[in-house]
């Protein structure tokens, strides 16, 4: 009798267990709140054995993939917000996979926060080409529909409006597609004035005339390719060869050939990075060209990534503790990094021959430093200060940006979206 209400008490619990978690998830208010993505890592619903893959620095958006493939969107979610080597592409593909998962469990939170991510992306990224802007722009909207937040998509669905009638790039037939795929997330909202304010463009999908053009971007340029010494080359084959050392050991299922492989990949990592601190003064010397020392600046950038990452736990596995303990000094050392990516962007925005394309790259600049920031990368984000630079930026170069990002309150926190003038 007593086993049988041990049974009966350890079920009962598992299941309030359960609903708590569900409630907690789902239990919100309708008010869209900007929210830093990395805070909402949860790395005990984080599966070790697919995170650590991150440390093989595969493509992301692969990884990710992989992990909602195999029914773990909090780690695909990890994977997704700590990659500091995707690109604007692939994150807002790897964001919609996620915020998609996310809708299945459902987890409508963690969904919103996904697409939130797409909607920064698309405002802010530097480099994206204007149609795939306002289509990732189309399904962020989508999804903030479907998480329950239809006033937090319309910034997105302006957004995409904005591009369709006055981005120079795009052809007729993609701002008739944006047009007739608004007019129906509209129709759903019960919108009909907005839907019936887009038949013209349907009819006559012709972009408003205007004398400025899209400069750049510049930001790819600004960076060369990396050249990596040959001992760094090493340590950076025996942390991946450790990896996989480690998922042998894990699959086993031993907690001593667990704890072994962890021992060892953490050997590798604070190997790698004793290694990389010791060459990151000379391989700046030996960086002749500005753009040499921008490639091995960013590159110390995301390793710092890659390490505050492990710091945090969000490999599901405390894998260097020595990281989890001096997490706040690498937040620090990958703020740094990053300003100094930033400085040398600055540096040869400056010394570019053209005066107007000098004023669109630092626009670029402040969008990419804006960016991260929104993104959780960039530890200690003014979001207000550099919001504002961005925007005197833009007014600076008023005169040859045929669109701009402005800043303004929603819900309750600010957005980006691009728009045609700040008046």
């Amino acid at each position: 009798m007593l086993l049988t209400a041990l049974l009966a008490l350890t079920l009962l619990i598992g299941l309030l267990a359960i609903g708590g978690y569900f409630y907690l998830r789902n239990n919100r208010s309708v008010q869209w709140t900007w929210q830093d993505p990395l805070t909402a890592v949860d790395p005990a619903r984080v599966r070790a054995d697919l995170a650590v893959i991150a440390l093989l620095e595969q493509p992301g958006g692969s990884l990710v993939q992989q992990a909602v493939q195999a029914s773990e969107p909090d780690t695909a979610y990890a994977i997704l917000v700590h990659n500091a080597r995707s690109s604007d592409a692939e994150r807002s593909g790897s964001a919609q996979l996620v915020g998609r998962a996310f809708e299945q469990i459902p987890a409508q939170d963690l969904a919103a926060l996904s697409y939130q991510q797409m909607l920064d992306v698309a405002a802010l990224s530097p480099i994206m080409a204007d149609p795939m802007r306002a289509q990732v722009s189309l399904d962020a909207a989508r999804g903030l529909v479907r998480a329950g937040l239809p006033d937090a998509a319309q910034p997105a669905l302006q957004q995409a409006e904005v591009l369709a009638r006055y981005s120079p790039l795009m052809a007729p037939v993609q701002r008739q597609d944006v047009a007739r795929q608004l007019q129906a997330i509209y129709r759903d909202l019960d919108q009909a004035q907005q839907a019936a304010a887009l038949d013209q463009l349907v009819r006559e999908p012709r972009g408003t005339p205007t004398s400025k053009f899209v400069r750049g971007p510049f930001l790819p340029q600004f960076a060369s390719a990396l050249v990596t010494p040959d001992d760094l080359q090493r340590a950076i084959d025996e942390r991946k060869r450790q990896v996989f050392e480690f998922l042998q050991a894990w699959d086993s299922g031993d907690a001593a050939q667990i704890e072994a492989g962890r021992s060892r990949l953490a050997g590798a990592l604070l190997a790698e990075d004793r290694l990389r601190r010791e060459l990151l003064p000379a391989r700046d010397r030996t960086a002749l060209e500005l753009s040499e020392k921008t490639a091995v600046a960013l590159d110390h950038a995301q390793w710092l990534a890659l390490k505050y990452m492990v710091g945090s736990g969000a490999l599901g596995f405390a894998i260097v503790p020595e990281w989890g303990q001096a997490l706040g000094q690498i937040a620090t050392d990958l703020r740094a990094a990053y300003d100094q990516v930033f400085s040398l962007y600055r540096d040869q925005a400056a010394a570019l021959a053209n005066v107007d394309d000098a004023r669109a790259a630092r626009v670029e600049i402040l969008r990419q430093q804006n960016l991260l920031g929104r993104l959780g990368l960039y530890p200690g984000y003014d979001e207000a200060a550099l919001g504002k630079a961005l925007e005197q930026a833009q007014r600076d170069a008023n005169d040859i940006l045929p669109l701009l990002v402005r800043m303004e309150s929603w819900g309750g926190g600010q957005v980006f979206r691009i728009v045609e003038t700040f008046d």
